[in-house]
């Protein structure tokens, strides 16, 4: 009963039968009224008068025929007038947002179809919102990180053409330059990867491989950042194969590693397990940082979203974009779970097909 209750309620659909049909009962109230004394006259009326009463009944009835049809067209009229001016309303707001005005809330009191439609365009021009505000200051971030390594280039090099220069200071001078270097090539790296990922549609060179020795790469690959905060790994990598790009791969859990490296303090420890089933594999990267908030949560695999500035070390919003990307390639799934100082658990999805 509730059920139908909230068909007639809620729904366009269940709101025009009611109105019609509401429409037609009085309709038929109306005829009824005006048709009941014609029918006791006709009763109680002789046969002579008899014609001329069945007569006045037809026009009668033909009157109210009309009167019904134009409560039923003005009722219908008055429904597709209220939906008419909803859609124009979403209609105008889109065309705004179409022009990059995200500051746009559409209020509603419906529970119907066009209820649902407006809530998820509010849910949609908050995210737009989200992403301009973090594109912008992508941009105006590596603006930034552009000119301050290569400020940096132009000025040690400057600085090396003295020729009285002592041979430590031109020895630190020159690591600082190659430093800089590295860290312009690791940016426009990682932009390349990101437009070449999200223009493919599938995986290149896939090939079968370990995952577990994969993910041990990775970790030796990383070993001089989490050596330096002296962090432990506790692993659980039974040997597993897996058919797909192991390059590709191996940037995932370099990414994600790297990611609770970076959030995890000293002396803690990072957790690393693969479990297995028919056809599927998951593997749990956990680590004992300071972890993050549901906003974080929500946006953490955009491109170039970065947490608050103030609890970040260096980076460009790059590294777990890329590895969703790859692993949306593989068919996969990539999740987090996080709750603040209580660090992070990555899960990571993968079809055996």
């Amino acid at each position: 009963m509730r059920k139908m209750y909230n068909y007639f309620r809620n729904t366009l659909q269940g709101k025009i039968i009611v109105y019609f049909f509401t429409t037609i009962l009085l309709s038929n109230i109306v005829t009824f009224f005006l048709v009941s004394p014609i029918i006791n006259t006709i009763i109680s009326s002789s046969e002579e008068s008899l014609i001329f009463i069945i007569k006045e009944f037809h026009v009668i009835k033909l009157l109210i025929l009309s009167i019904s049809f134009i409560l039923c067209v003005t009722s219908l009229c008055c429904i597709s007038r209220r939906i008419v001016k909803q859609i124009k309303k979403l209609t105008k707001a889109m065309n705004e947002v179409s022009e990059g005005n995200f500051d746009i809330y559409l209020q509603t009191k419906e529970k119907d179809e066009i209820a649902q439609l407006i809530f998820h365009f509010n849910e949609m021009t908050r995210k737009l919102k989200n992403t301009a505000y973090i594109q912008k200051e992508f941009v105006n971030n590596i603006s930034h990180e552009l000119k301050t390594p290569i400020a940096s280039i132009q000025g040690f090099a400057k600085i090396l053409k003295n020729k009285n220069l002592k041979d430590e200071d031109r020895e630190e001078y020159l690591n600082i330059i190659i430093d800089e270097s590295k860290r312009l090539e690791n940016l426009s790296s990682n932009i390349l990867r990101i437009s070449k990922l999200e223009n493919q549609d599938m995986l290149e060179n896939q090939s079968k491989f370990l995952l577990d020795e994969n993910i041990r790469k990775s970790i030796l690959l990383l070993q001089n950042k989490w050596g330096e905060k002296n962090i432990n790994f506790n692993l659980s990598l039974p040997k597993t194969y897996y058919y797909g790009d192991e390059e590709l791969f191996l940037q995932v859990w370099t990414n994600i590693i790297e990611n609770a490296i970076k959030f995890s303090n000293e002396n803690t420890e990072i957790k690393i397990k693969i479990e297995k089933s028919i056809d599927l594999i998951k593997v749990y990267i956990e680590d004992e940082g300071i972890g993050m908030t549901d906003e974080v949560k929500e946006y953490i695999f955009d491109k170039f979203y970065q947490e608050d500035n103030s609890r970040v070390s260096k980076g460009y919003g790059l590294g777990l974009a890329i590895a969703k990307r790859i692993v949306e390639l593989s068919n996969g799934q990539i999740e987090v779970e996080s709750e603040i100082n209580k660090g992070s658990k990555f899960i990571i999805s993968l079809r055996m097909d």
